[in-house]
């Protein structure tokens, strides 16, 4: 059976969500954390992703592969293990994130 997966991150304050859902009847929450938890947030396309991307426990991928430019990851510390958190974003979420993470956001 084919399965319709998608994913929806929710920005309040200083928190942020992710749901993954399935055939847009099932909801399973994937992660759920303060932006000042993250150690990192920056640009797939940038030099940071491939100097992290060996070195975490779990990945977690909430992206559709469609638009590559609007993809983002962050690193944190997410039920005990090292996390890396691959979504899509847009530059509205983007100067959301800024608030909080002003010090960890990179380029």
């Amino acid at each position: 059976t084919d399965r319709n997966i998608e994913y929806e991150y929710t920005l309040a304050g200083n928190s942020i969500s992710l749901d993954r859902i399935i055939n847009k009847r099932r909801r399973k929450r994937m992660l759920n954390c303060d932006l000042t938890d993250f150690d990192l947030i920056a640009p797939v396309a940038s030099r940071h992703y491939e100097e992290h991307k060996d070195n975490v426990a779990r990945v977690i991928m909430a992206v559709s592969g469609d638009n590559k430019d609007a993809e983002y990851f962050g690193i944190v510390q997410y039920d005990g293990k090292r996390t890396m958190l691959v979504f899509e974003t847009d530059e509205r979420a983007v100067t959301h994130i800024k608030k909080f993470t002003e010090h960890i956001l990179k380029g």
